[in-house]
């Protein structure tokens, strides 16, 4: 899923998500909820049109508000590709945050929940508290901001730090 609390934003999800319990009776009730999604990709997809459909317009949006928050998470089940696409999503970011600016930086926190636990992978695996603001911003508390001013920088700062289950936020 990727998606970021600002005036534009895209998601990509399951539109359905049952989840089953126990009654009293040890009889199994299942509860469906739905969510909207703005569009969906397939295996097929190639990681450029993923990008553009996704965190590009969060990145370019963020740029253009000068100093403006995005936030990219890669969600799903193991196996389904999110470690793939943040791999392939790093370069595309840093050449649109850095091509063709000086003098420009960002500060970019690398996290991996997995469950209820969120470990920040710029800072020796620390536990992160995941909160949201009163304008539905996210705030990474605990989590380590690693300053980038150039391409390489942004780079060398996630670099070898992805892996299953990391999400990334770059602001």
């Amino acid at each position: 899923m990727c998606t970021a609390y600002a005036e534009r934003g895209f998601a990509i999800g399951v539109p359905g998500l049952d989840r089953s319990r126990l009654d009293r009776e040890h009889r199994t009730l299942v509860e469906h909820r739905e969510f909207a999604v703005d569009g969906a990709f397939d295996e097929a997809a190639e990681d450029g049109a993923v990008y553009e459909g996704t965190a590009g317009p969060l990145v370019d949006d963020a740029l253009q508000r000068g100093g403006a928050r995005a936030t990219v998470v890669f969600f799903g089940q193991t196996g389904t590709g999110k470690t793939r696409s943040a791999v392939a999503f790093q370069e595309r970011i840093a050449a649109a945050v850095f091509d063709d600016r000086d003098g420009f930086a960002v500060a970019v926190s690398c996290v991996e929940i997995r469950g209820k636990i969120c470990t920040d992978l710029l800072g020796e695996r620390a536990r992160v508290k995941v909160l949201e603001g009163a304008a539905h911003e996210m705030h990474l508390h605990g989590a380590v901001e690693a300053r980038a001013d150039s391409k390489a920088s942004l780079l060398e700062s996630c670099g070898g730090r992805i892996r299953a289950g990391a999400g990334v936020r770059i602001w």
